[in-house]
């Protein structure tokens, strides 16, 4: 679609017909991100009314469009890293965040023991460094209140050093790959806890782990604790040793976004708890494994 195409169908977003208005919000957003320039150049031109309220809808969502779109692309392809897909979600709620504010960072806290790992270091001493880097020189603290977005989305995890257990978890993943360290989630349904896998199983053990973490503030544990606190407060379906193992990337995303969409809609943002879930939905299943 040509310049004068695109300039035309944003004048007419300002037709007084609502239904008219609708059909040409629809054209633009399918043009997808390639209008975005010519529409945030008309919304500097634009005086507060309806024309310009128009604007901001067609503008967020294609934004919202391309963004969910990159996370398809992310699923389909592998789901080969953490911090991708925590960006894909971040920005579907802060269109302006870029990569490299969050990739910078994370990379800055694995820089901070990169000198100090080496090949002899056990699974227990990489957790203590990379405790180290997250709790004690990134100074970043856990929050048990899971109550708005300040503790959920990554880049705002970072800029005020404080989070909740599954985006802190989310981080301490972030970082591990970085160090290329064999940390996870584990499948138990809810859970923000971590696991450090038996990759060379080291363990005659079915779930596959050599122990946990608890990502609010880096403390251990091993499984037979792990095992205790979950048969005491859960009512399980699913054998315990299935459900202690490892989950993909996109099934702790698929959680994260659950639990986005709740605290948004308990704060009365229905839009964003609508989004939270369309992306849920491409990532599929929590219980797919």
């Amino acid at each position: 679609m040509g310049s004068k195409d695109v300039s035309s169908l944003i004048s007419l977003l300002d037709d007084s017909d609502s239904e008219v208005a609708a059909v040409v919000m629809e054209r633009l957003c399918a043009q997808g991100e390639e209008v975005i320039p010519w529409l945030e150049a008309a919304w500097e031109r634009c005086s507060e009314g309806e024309h310009l309220a128009r604007i901001e809808r067609v503008i967020a969502q294609i934004q919202e469009n391309a963004t969910l779109q990159k996370l398809r692309t992310w699923v389909d392809s592998g789901a080969k890293d953490m911090l991708t897909g925590v960006f894909y979600l971040n920005k579907l709620f802060s269109p302006d965040v870029e990569f490299e504010q969050l990739s910078a960072p994370i990379q800055k806290l694995g820089q901070e023991v990169w000198m100090e790992f080496n090949e002899h270091l056990t699974a227990l001493e990489h957790v203590r460094l990379i405790n180290d880097a997250i709790y004690e020189r990134g100074k970043l603290v856990g929050r048990r209140a899971v109550d708005n977005d300040r503790t959920m989305l990554l880049s705002e995890v970072l800029r005020y050093k404080q989070g909740c257990q599954m985006a802190l978890g989310l981080l301490y993943i972030c970082v591990a790959e970085y160090l290329e360290v064999p940390i996870s989630g584990i499948r138990l349904p809810g859970s923000g806890m971590l696991c450090y896998r038996d990759t060379y199983n080291i363990l005659d053990d079915a779930s596959g782990t050599l122990f946990y973490i608890d990502p609010h503030n880096g403390a251990l544990c091993g499984k037979p604790q792990l095992s205790n606190l979950v048969k005491k407060h859960l009512n399980l379906n699913a054998p315990l040793e299935q459900l202690l193992g490892p989950c993909k990337r996109q099934v702790l995303l698929h959680r994260y976004s659950r639990l986005l969409s709740t605290i948004y809609h308990n704060d009365g943002k229905h839009q964003l708890s609508a989004r939270a879930n369309r992306a849920a939905n491409i990532l599929g299943e929590e219980t797919s494994f």
